[in-house]
């Protein structure tokens, strides 16, 4: 199976989170998740709390990862000491803090989030009147 979604390739199985695969012990999740991404093209609005510096980023970071089969825990612990403690985890911080402060910005007054949210509540109140 595969997802498509605005602004990022096409994704399979193996690209998406293993929360929202059939092999989730919460079996009911994927069965939404699929259902939300098949019934995508009809619905009118969708609301994300995400924001475009993180998205272009992350989009970024992500674009040419091909993601390795079965990953294991000392592989997770080792990509995390590497954040951590590694040579590029002072890269890392300035990173996050620029992050940070990006978030805050998209979502104060006048930000692309708060634009965005207003523009979203504008809509649904001028169409709940029709």
């Amino acid at each position: 199976m595969s997802v498509e979604l605005p602004g990022l390739p096409l994704l399979n199985t193996e690209d998406l989170p293993s929360f929202v695969l059939p092999s989730n012990p919460f079996g009911s999740f994927p069965k939404l998740f699929c259902g939300l991404f098949q019934n995508m093209k009809k619905m009118k609005w969708v609301l994300a709390n995400s924001f475009h510096e993180l998205e272009s980023q992350a989009i970024d970071s992500m674009f040419d990862i091909h993601p390795d089969g079965v990953v294991t825990n000392e592989e997770v612990e080792r990509c995390i000491e590497d954040v951590m403690c590694g040579p590029e985890a002072e890269e890392f911080r300035e990173n996050a803090a620029e992050l940070k402060v990006a978030a805050r910005v998209a979502v104060a007054d006048g930000g692309s989030s708060d634009r965005n949210i207003q523009l979203f509540v504008d809509e649904i109140i001028g169409n709940s009147s029709t």
